[in-house]
């Protein structure tokens, strides 16, 4: 599937010839862009007079005080996971969240 970006990846990264995982490559790059967009709201507002509870981070700690995950972190990793798992349903995935 073709997927098109709003800039050039290289094609070393994304030729097939060049590059035997340049499919999972393009995912990649597709579910950072998106992760990315997920976090612009929660960036742009926290700790602003624009903060909603939306815009909350529900910090949550994970082993110690130091391990910490937000909301945004596990969204994140879950659209990760399931873009991975519905493209290439045969790869093996280890999340940090």
């Amino acid at each position: 599937q073709k997927m098109s970006f709003d800039f050039d990846l290289p094609p070393k990264l994304i030729d097939p010839s060049q590059n035997p995982y340049a499919d999972e490559a393009v995912l990649a790059v597709k579910l950072a862009l998106e992760a990315g967009r997920n976090m612009i709201p929660h960036c742009n507002a926290r700790g602003t007079p624009n903060a909603t509870p939306e815009s909350s981070l529900g910090i949550q700690t994970k082993s110690n005080e130091k391990d910490l995950a937000t909301l945004v972190d596990v969204a994140n990793e879950d659209l990760i996971v399931a873009g991975i798992k519905s493209r290439f349903p045969s790869h093996s995935i280890i999340g940090e969240e």
